[in-house]
């Protein structure tokens, strides 16, 4: 992924980022996450499918998450959030009330999911779910901006740099994609078969910048409530 200066806070430069997965956005992909334990997308002509992590995968991310915080705490080139956070401080930044907004609207944000997949369940008219997604939408791409902010901020930090890692190891682990069935005869083609999207956690992070964005995008509708930090 790209890296961002935090000297480097253009209103430019964080639209351009915020521009970008907004078009990831949809509210087809929202609504399937909130029924699904699984999530089904076309990138670039291949199928591709993210599940709900299990028990066992979280416990593997966890171990993972150990190891990489014993090793950020020896780079002195990486600070702890509170650390940073002073010397923003010092440099007039209201770093909090930056947190406090993004919060604020995360607890906002699934009030109107909650709201969503109880209309679902009711079978509410179409209009009204439609008002519904297009609203968690509109309010989404407003809070990815301020994350985005937040994020670029914080991006040296070790809490962010952990949340990155187990986030990006985490969809490398549920991240399936399609195989096509080989043609045996004429008019005959042998059954599909899921496989795991990359051989290995390298792969996925060398992999397509867009084919990154695209499965981390879905990958969080799947995971954001089931990892701890």
């Amino acid at each position: 992924m790209e890296k961002i200066d935090p000297q480097d806070m253009s209103i430019d430069k964080i639209n351009e980022m915020h521009n970008s997965i907004t078009k990831l956005i949809n509210s087809t992909a929202i609504e399937q996450a909130i029924q699904s334990n699984e999530l089904n997308f076309t990138f670039d002509n291949v199928q591709y499918k993210v599940k709900r992590p299990t028990f066992a995968l979280r416990q593997e991310v966890y171990k993972k998450q150990a190891h990489k915080y014993t090793e950020l705490i020896k780079d002195k080139n990486f600070l702890f959030e509170d650390d940073l956070k002073r010397i923003y401080k010092d440099r007039g930044m209201d770093i909090d009330g930056l947190v406090k907004e993004i919060d604020d609207m995360e607890k906002r944000k699934n009030e109107m999911l909650y709201k969503l997949g109880e209309d679902i369940k009711n079978q509410k008219a179409e209009v009204e779910l439609e008002r519904t997604k297009k609203e968690i939408e509109e309010f989404t791409s407003k809070q990815q901006k301020l994350i985005i902010r937040k994020s670029s901020l914080f991006e040296n930090t070790i809490e962010t740099q952990i949340q990155l890692y187990i986030y990006s190891y985490m969809t490398y682990l549920i991240t399936d994609r399609f195989v096509p069935g080989k043609e045996i005869e004429e008019g005959k083609v042998e059954a599909g078969t899921w496989v795991k999207a990359w051989d290995s956690y390298e792969s996925f992070t060398s992999s397509a910048e867009r084919l990154v964005n695209t499965v981390l995008f879905y990958a969080s509708l799947l995971i954001k409530n089931v990892i701890e930090f």
